[in-house]
């Protein structure tokens, strides 16, 4: 069930519930039906998504929304959860964290969700991290990465933040003889974000030779590769979107320098080979599970659901994040039972033990205050233009 809701008073006719977790009163005006939480009614369980649909970054949301919509309706086409379909409520914040803001208090008064799942993007979500805070509204496993969310005991995750995951991957780099004799360093956005990266691998065991950063703006590359050349460097982990990243892969061919190219989660799918052709073979992402073209149960599960309920929809780790998401969403509602509660909701997120997403990453553990479903990294390489899982998922 889609509803897609604007940043506007369009919706003020809709029940103000005045605390989160008291009794609930839908916008149909049921009421909870044995149960006493936000968003839940005799036969809907609501969540809320604040993401981007439209403006520059649309393409995170319009994802994000197809994998948890994919996911929505396979449950219920099963019959829902505990005698309740799942519903989804969206707000467009159109990457704009003032507009974040602004869809975070929508959900907080005048439409409570039992938890806001699947958010995309770090500042937009950290804008709105407050209002959650104060409403005490779940935050649950939004693709947003930054240590800062720990900090919230209602916020769920599904991966490591990026300064952890790169520093694993740093780790990784050094028990490895042929990459460890190369010289690394870091090209990056100019931004708190990308700065993460650039700390979590520098904690790590591979030295780096030299950074060099990039304002959002920039549309060249060469000035901070000529510089990487002369230090000899001959890896790179760069951090920036596809179009970016493929600039920068195009201008240093042209200049015949050959590098090793690593990047982040973001640009795990189709759009790099897209954009560079036969040069992005070989470029390298670090994922917290495994790439959504990949040969395993559970992402076959995915592009199975995907076909069938959002044909034509990009299968990209965005929308795959969702349905990750999902999936643990949907089995500590089973468990919280007919009569689910915030909290019973809650208590059952935090006591997942050992759930099997089919390979798409270590079988899920949610335990005593650790809130994070996936503590590894998998790297995934093109491979004939698509990303594919290589090797075994590297964890803590």
């Amino acid at each position: 069930m889609r509803r897609v809701l604007g940043l506007v008073a369009a919706a003020a006719a809709m029940s103000v519930v005045a605390a989160c977790g008291g009794a609930t009163v839908s916008s149909s005006g049921q009421s909870g039906g044995g149960a006493t939480a936000p968003g839940v009614t005799d036969s809907t369980i609501t969540f809320g998504m604040v993401t981007p649909l439209t403006g520059p970054f649309a393409a995170l949301g319009v994802d994000g929304r197809a994998g948890a919509e994919a996911l929505i309706n396979s449950v219920n086409a099963a019959g829902g959860v505990n005698g309740r379909k799942l519903a989804l409520s969206v707000q467009d914040d159109q990457y704009d964290p003032k507009q974040a803001v602004a869809g975070a208090r929508y959900f907080a008064s005048q439409e409570p969700v039992l938890g806001i799942w699947g958010n995309n993007g770090t500042a937009t979500t950290l804008a709105g991290l407050p209002t959650l805070e104060t409403s005490g509204t779940p935050l649950l496993f939004p693709m947003a990465l930054s240590v800062k969310f720990a900090a919230y005991d209602r916020s769920f995750a599904s991966m490591l933040p990026l300064s952890p995951q790169f520093e694993l991957f740093s780790n990784w780099v050094a028990t490895q003889p042929t990459l460890a004799a190369g010289k690394w360093a870091v090209l990056y956005q100019n931004d708190g974000t990308s700065a993460e990266v650039v700390d979590g691998f520098k904690k790590g065991r591979t030295p780096v030779t030299a950074d060099a950063n990039f304002e959002r703006t920039a549309t060249t590359y060469a000035p901070q590769l000529q510089r990487l050349q002369q230090a000899g460097v001959t890896d790179i982990v760069f951090i920036g979107n596809s179009n970016q990243l493929s600039v920068a892969i195009k201008e240093a061919a042209q200049t015949g320098y050959k590098v090793g190219w690593y990047s982040s989660l973001g640009n795990t799918g189709p759009d790099l080979a897209k954009l560079t052709g036969p040069l992005a073979e070989g470029v390298v992402t670090i994922n917290p599970y495994a790439p959504p073209a990949s040969d395993l149960p559970g992402t076959d599960e995915f592009r199975a659901a995907m076909d069938k309920y959002e044909p034509g929809k990009n299968q990209s780790m965005f929308a795959l994040n969702s349905w990750v998401g999902g999936k643990i969403i949907v089995d500590a509602l089973k468990r919280a039972g007919k009569d689910v509660t915030t909290e019973s909701f809650l208590q059952a997120l935090d006591s997942t033990r050992g759930l099997d997403l089919g390979g798409i990453m270590p079988p899920v553990t949610l335990a005593d205050g650790k809130h994070t479903a996936s503590t590894c990294i998998t790297l995934a390489t093109v491979t004939g233009g698509v990303f594919r899982a290589s090797g075994e998922p590297v964890c803590q």
